[in-house]
């Protein structure tokens, strides 16, 4: 999700990555937080981010984060229509409804090719 966030044109506000975020290649500027197993939420709650998107399967951080007011917003990988709609879901909690309906135009046209 966080090259959904670059593309959403939301770069400048990803405060933080996973360690196995590649792309895009600024991401390589953004301090790593730990991965899908072995999140570091500590220093995430240091970091007193507006909103932190976990994986489905990351329960202790989601409840950790939780307990100190920081909100979340799950991510759970589905097909690509499910994956469609959680950008649009996505892009309303993060203020880039127009520009997540505009990518999702493209993923649903790619689709149907």
């Amino acid at each position: 999700m966080t090259e959904t966030l670059f593309a959403f044109g939301l770069g400048d506000k990803v405060v933080a990555v996973g360690d196995y975020d590649q792309f895009p290649p600024e991401v390589k500027t953004k301090p790593r937080v730990g991965g899908l197993i072995n999140p570091n939420i500590e220093k995430i709650i240091e970091m007193h981010p507006d909103l932190v998107i976990t994986y489905g399967t990351q329960d202790v951080l989601r409840g950790r984060l939780q307990s100190v007011g920081i909100r979340i917003f799950p991510f759970v990988h589905g097909n690509v229509e499910q994956t469609l709609d959680y950008m649009l879901d996505l892009g309303r909690v993060v203020g880039a409804e127009a520009r997540a309906q505009g990518l999702g135009r493209l993923g649903r046209l790619g689709q149907h090719r």
